[in-house]
């Protein structure tokens, strides 16, 4: 087999190339046959190890992000909107925001989906949310949904009707007030909370 490297001058530049072994020692390059790879196999798998073990190492030091633990408290809404509405898209961040995860639906027929879930036509608006067996329709606070959750009352639903000005993701003065209602699906509905 001999000797399957050859010593080096040090100020010769030496690079591994399909099993051929290349030095450039100022302009003239040799080229020697490496016949054997078990040599710096070796090196490179412990090189390699070297290198896993510490960045193991430099992981485990940092600290993890921490997790929100609202992340596992939160709500499920699955929300039908008119895809050409825009304060529709403003209300889902805001919902997120407040501890909610949103599914997006579009529909172009909210009118069936209103129909559906029993939302009477004067508390109709631009989107319809399903709320953990409750029906929310339009822009209604987080807080007045986290309410109707905690307290569970017989009805179908919250609605703020139409485009409320001062509504959360509704253009216009934030002050403008507005009520939120509470509806049974059969024709009665009541104001559950006035806003601001």
């Amino acid at each position: 087999m001999g000797n399957p490297i050859k010593k080096l001058p040090i100020r010769e530049l030496v690079t591994f190339k399909n099993n051929h072994l290349f030095t450039k020692k100022f302009s003239h390059y040799k080229l020697y046959k490496y016949e054997t790879m078990k040599h710096s196999k070796s090196l490179l798998i412990v090189t390699s190890l070297f290198f896993v073990l510490a960045g193991a190492s430099a992981c485990s030091k940092q600290e993890k992000p921490k997790k929100k633990t609202e992340d596992a408290n939160l709500i499920n809404v699955t929300m039908y909107e008119n895809p050409n509405c825009k304060c529709c898209s403003k209300w889902v961040p805001y919902m997120e925001e407040h501890g909610f995860s949103i599914k997006e639906v579009p529909s172009n027929n909210l009118t069936f989906i209103n129909t559906q879930y029993k939302v009477p036509g004067e508390m109709q608006s631009c989107h319809v949310a399903l709320i953990d067996g409750y029906v929310i329709s339009g822009h209604v606070p987080a807080d007045a949904i986290k309410k109707l959750l905690a307290e569970r009352p017989h009805a179908k639903g919250l609605s703020v009707p139409g485009m409320q000005a001062g509504a959360p993701g509704v253009a216009g003065d934030k002050d403008t007030p507005y009520n939120v209602y509470l509806f049974d699906g059969q024709g009665h509905q009541s104001v559950y909370r006035s806003y601001p």
